[in-house]
Formats: C-alpha cells, sequence, structure tokens
C-alpha cells in the first residue's frame, strides 16, 4: 500500500486473518495429547504387549489352533515361548494350556508359510486363522484416540483454508498492482490477436526457413515464447554466462545472471542477429526510415527489416582477435567496435553530446568525464533531470545513457513539444527515437526517488546513424552468405564461400552441445566475447553442418541404458532362483508324500 499508494482492505483482512490462523494453530496444537492409559500396579504388560510398547505401536493378537503334528513339524513349539508380544508372565501361561494351542501375533509364525505347504495344505492353512482377540481399550484411551484424530482432521482443514485463503488474496492484491496475470490485458485482447496473426503470417512465409521477430513495446521477457516470434529472448539461459555480459554491454538488459530482454534496438545490431521483422505498437511514436511497413492493424504495425543479414556470413579474421580489445564505455561504440571486427566499416555511429536543459528540472551540470552530468536535488523533491540535443542534420538518431551514482528509477524523452517515447526503468540502455529532421530538439530526462537526497553522475548521449557507411557494411557482410540446404531448431547444412581465411559467424550463443563440420571434419568453434558463434574457414568453398545435442545427453542414454539392463538381469536371476527353490520344494514334497493333511481341530 505504500509503495503503490493504495487504500486497500483486503491487505487489512490478510493480517486480522493471520492472526487468526495463529490462535487455531496454537488450539490445535494442544488438542495433539498422547492419550496415556490408567494401568494397575504389579501389570507387567498390557494384553500381552511389552510395557514400552506406545498405544499406536500395539498390534492385534490371534489365536491359532493347529494339529500337533504340523505344529512340531513346522516349528510351532519353539516359537511358542519366543512369539513377539508376549510377556514372560502370558508365555507361562501359554505354557501350561493345551499343547495344541499356540498363541501370538501373525507376524511370529514364519514358519508356517505358504510355500512350505503342499497344494491340500495350503487349503487348510488358508483357515488356520480360528478367530481374533482384540486388546481391550479403556474409556480414557478411547476418548483419547477420537480426539488425535479429530485433531487431525482439523489441522488438515485448517491448512487447506489457509493455502486458499493466501493464493487467492495474493492474486487478488498482484492483481491490482500488475495484472499480468489477466489474459484480457496479455492475450485476450485485440493487440494480441493481431500480433497472433503476424506470426501466423511469417510463419508460412518462411517455412523451413530461419527468421526471427521483435514486438516493441514488450509486454515482458516471455513475448517472444508466448507469441512464437524466435525473437532475442529466445537467447533466455545461454551458456556460459559471459554471453550475459556482453549482451549487456551492447545495450539489452540482462538480468546479470542468464536471462536477456528486447527493449530496444539499433537497425545494426537487428541486422546482424538476423531479426528482419519488428511489430510495433501504434502508440510508440518515432519515424521509422530503416525499416518498411508490410502490415498495419488496428493497434499494431509490421515493419520489415531488409537489411537483415542472412543466419551465417563470412567475417574477417579480425573477428578471432576481438576479446582482446578494450571495450569502450558506451553502448554503441561497443556496437561500433563489433562491426568493425567484423569487416564492416568503422564509426557507423557518429556521437554527440547533450547539454542541461535550464528551463525545467532539477539542477544539472556537465561533468568532468565527456558525456557525463552531475546532478544535485534535494530529498522529497520530484524534479527531473532534463537533457536536451539540437539536431545538426537530418538523420537516423539514437539515445545511449548509463546510471553511475544517481540512481536513476525511469527515463523517457520527447521530440519537439508533444511526441513522447518511453525507455523504460532500466539503469543502463539504449533507444531508438527514428529520424530527426534538422533543427528538431530532442530532448532526455531521468527521474530519481524522493526519498533521499540526490548527488551524483549519469551518462548519456546521442548518436547518429551514417547511412553511407552502414550499406557499405551491409553489402559488405552479405556478399558471402550461408546458402542453406536444410534447416532446423537443432541442426543445419550448407555451403559458403570463403573470400580468404577468416570465419563463419553465427548470430546464436555459444554452447558446448553445438558440434560443427566443415568439409566433413570436425572443427573446434570459437565465441566472440564467449557469445557470438564463430567457425574457422580457410579460402575456398566449404560445406558446413552442425547438429545440436544437449550436455549430457549421451550420459543419460548410457545410464538409462545401464539400468534396465541391471532390472533385466536382476529379473532373471530373481526367476532362476525362484525356480531352483520350486524344484528343492517340488523333490521334498515328493519325499513327504505319505504325510497326511492337517486338520483344524
Amino acid at each position: 500500500e505504500q509503495k503503490h499508494q493504495l487504500n486497500d482492505t483486503l491487505s487489512h483482512w490478510r493480517l486480522t486473518t493471520f492472526l487468526i490462523f495463529s490462535v487455531g494453530y496454537l488450539m490445535i496444537i494442544a488438542d495433539f495429547r498422547k492419550p496415556v492409559r490408567r494401568r494397575n500396579l504389579g501389570d507387567e504388560g498390557t494384553n500381552g504387549q511389552p510395557e514400552n510398547t506406545s498405544f499406536l505401536q500395539r498390534g492385534v493378537h490371534y489365536q491359532l489352533f493347529v494339529r500337533g503334528g504340523i505344529r512340531e513339524r513346522c516349528g510351532l513349539r519353539a516359537s511358542k515361548k519366543t512369539a513377539l508380544g508376549l510377556s514372560n508372565r502370558a508365555k507361562q501361561r501359554e505354557g501350561h494350556s493345551d499343547d495344541r494351542k499356540v498363541s501370538g501375533t501373525l507376524t511370529a509364525l514364519p514358519s508356517l508359510s505358504r510355500r512350505l505347504l503342499s497344494s491340500w495344505n495350503e487349503l487348510w492353512h488358508q483357515r488356520r486363522i480360528k478367530r481374533k482377540r482384540l486388546p481391550v481399550l479403556d474409556k480414557r484411551m478411547r476418548f483419547g484416540k477420537i480426539r488425535y484424530h479429530r485433531a487431525l482432521i482439523l489441522l488438515f482443514a485448517f491448512m487447506l483454508l489457509e493455502v486458499l485463503f493466501h493464493a487467492i488474496t495474493s492474486a487478488a492484491l498482484y492483481q491490482q498492482v500488475a495484472p499480468l496475470g489477466d489474459r484480457q490485458y496479455y492475450t485476450s485482447n485485440s493487440y494480441a490477436t493481431e500480433v497472433y496473426e503476424y506470426v501466423a503470417a511469417l510463419k508460412r512465409e518462411y517455412k523451413g526457413l530461419p527468421w526471427r521477430a521483435e514486438i516493441l513495446p514488450d509486454t515482458c521477457v516471455n513475448d517472444p515464447f508466448l507469441f512464437g516470434t524466435n525473437g532475442l529472448s529466445l537467447f533466455a539461459s545461454p551458456f556460459p554466462q559471459a554471453s550475459i555480459n556482453y549482451f549487456s554491454d551492447l545495450g539489452y538488459p540482462t538480468n546479470g545472471v542468464n536471462s536477456m530482454q528486447y527493449k530496444e534496438s539499433t537497425i545494426v545490431m537487428d541486422s546482424i542477429l538476423s531479426i528482419n521483422h519488428l511489430i510495433v505498437r501504434d502508440n510508440r511514436v518515432f519515424d521509422d526510415r530503416t525499416r518498411t511497413l508490410v502490415a498495419t492493424g488496428e493497434e499494431t504495425r509490421l515493419y520489415e527489416n531488409r537489411d537483415a543479414l542472412p543466419f551465417g556470413f563470412f567475417v574477417s579474421s579480425n573477428a578471432g582477435y576481438l576479446d582482446g580489445e578494450i571495450l569502450p564505455d558506451d553502448h554503441l561504440d561497443v556496437q561500433n567496435q563489433l562491426l568493425r571486427a567484423l569487416g564492416g566499416e568503422a564509426n557507423v555511429f557518429v556521437k554527440d553530446s547533450f547539454v542541461p536543459w535550464e528551463m525545467e528540472g532539477c539542477f544539472v551540470e556537465p561533468s568532468y568525464e565527456p558525456y557525463s552530468f552531475r546532478v544535485v536535488r534535494e530529498k522529497g523533491n520530484h524534479e527531473w533531470a532534463f537533457l536536451v540535443y539540437d539536431v545538426p542534420e537530418d538523420g537516423i538518431y539514437y539515445i545511449a545513457w548509463e546510471d553511475f551514482s544517481v540512481g536513476i528509477t525511469y527515463s523517457n524523452g520527447f521530440v519537439g513539444d508533444d511526441q513522447f517515447f518511453q525507455l523504460g526503468g532500466s539503469k543502463r540502455g539504449i533507444g531508438d527515437v527514428g529520424f530527426l529532421e534538422e533543427g528538431t530538439k530532442l530532448h532526455f530526462r531521468v527521474s530519481m526517488s524522493a526519498e533521499n537526497a540526490v548527488e551524483g553522475e549519469f551518462r548519456a548521449c546521442v548518436y547518429r546513424l551514417d547511412e553511407e557507411a552502414w550499406n557499405i557494411s551491409r553489402e559488405r557482410l552479405a556478399t558471402y552468405p550461408l546458402k542453406l540446404d536444410s534447416f532446423g531448431s537443432g541442426y543445419f547444412d550448407g555451403t559458403i564461400t570463403a573470400p580468404e581465411t577468416g570465419y563463419l559467424f553465427l548470430p546464436t550463443t555459444i554452447n558446448p552441445g553445438w558440434t560443427f563440420r566443415v568439409d566433413g571434419q570436425v572443427t573446434e568453434s570459437m565465441a566472440i566475447r564467449d557469445c557470438f558463434i564463430i567457425v574457422p574457414l580457410s579460402a575456398g568453398e566449404h560445406t558446413v553442418s552442425a547438429r545440436f545435442v544437449p550436455v549430457g545427453f549421451g550420459t543419460g542414454i548410457g545410464m538409462t541404458v545401464a539400468g534396465f539392463v541391471a532390472i533385466a538381469a536382476y529379473a532373471v536371476l530373481k526367476r532362476n532362483k525362484r525356480n531352483k527353490k520350486q524344484e528343492e520344494l517340488r523333490r521334498k514334497r515328493i519325499q513327504e508324500h505319505n504325510v497326511r493333511p492337517p486338520a483344524l481341530l
């Protein structure tokens, strides 16, 4: 309630119910008293049970009546004095009783196994239990047992009620704050219907071929999974963790562990990653002249990136040396470095600086570091930090920012006076503001928490796409593509011509499950910054095939087969042992065929 400023009585009811449940649990636990039976002095046992036997461990007593001959042959005379659950006094009483009567528990008569008797004897001994004698419970013990079971039922009911209550109320509270659980908000609406239609059309068009699409603005990181767009977020949980770090350096939001998200991007990275379509909502304000509009809906638009590079293309040998270079500070400088290492032109993105906007917002001044700004604001002040940039020439522009010590909670901006764009709550990232005309004012602003005073720095700069340099780079990289013969989620085959010694670049992350063959020979792959896959190639034409098998899959198959073999061997040995034992019993029955069948008295 304090964070989202809600006057929600449901939270108060949850606290009250928590207290009620706590009292109820204490009452139930207090009712779990172990029943204790009054006993007479001098009583050594209870119904033939040892004194240390608890109530819940006391078994059922049986009295067996068999012929004396079969009793002696089966060893019942010896078991009479060693039967489980009999006290010494009970054993003495049983010793003076009729020698045809044996008392004890059923588990105390292992010698009466049906396997040791013939079929005729087995028929008789199925009726060997004459009658059962249960222990007598006094009144206190009976009521204690009833109270115990009642407490168990109440405990189960309370636990079930508490789980249901907290599950339903928690979902209701979360729905008020972030209604992602509402299908109407997420998938059952006209916007989602249009996205599904676009994706279905793309799947039909690119059947059997690689393709990727992204959605802006996304609802969450799971959009590519939900809509099936084969987007960048399908790289979530890559191997190893270092690939996440490089994606963060390129300007994509990550969780720092195993997941990345397509919030904003550039036409350069979209083309390198083979993202050939972009689905945007109509409320996203920017003039996109790097892509081609191919479809329009009531709430969305579908753009095609005709600059997208193929899935696999030849890159220069400089790509293998990128790991030894120092990464620049800003995201688009890192993209410049990557493009140059692959064989493109240098400085495709031209960098420029913002200036503080003094007409609105808190105090902002340039810092000693280039492209950095110092912010000072008092506690309780909600003003934003404003920057402005006067566009010097027509072109495609991007924004890059990073928080150092200000504590950025949200960032956005506007073009001119009324065209707002949102960049989200990331501490660092990039933003595509589209085509801007000369003389346009580009505003960028960040918000900070008002709970504490602010005195820190953040970094922000503007980039313009050098379209001529990008076109040269794109044509150069697309000259020698990987021509696919077959393609699937875990394999591909194709041919490529290398003009010189270099690498085959694949727009996917490194994983030890991949196995590559060049001209039929297994070839060890490499990775750029432990991220993108590159396969060494010599000059000339080559056939390339790749197969993906998860690490440990072969070990798992081997263990499974070994387990089945062990089970089969155990079953065979057990069967042979049983057959051998049955054969011995059959021989024994032949020797004892003159024995008269027993009869119940």
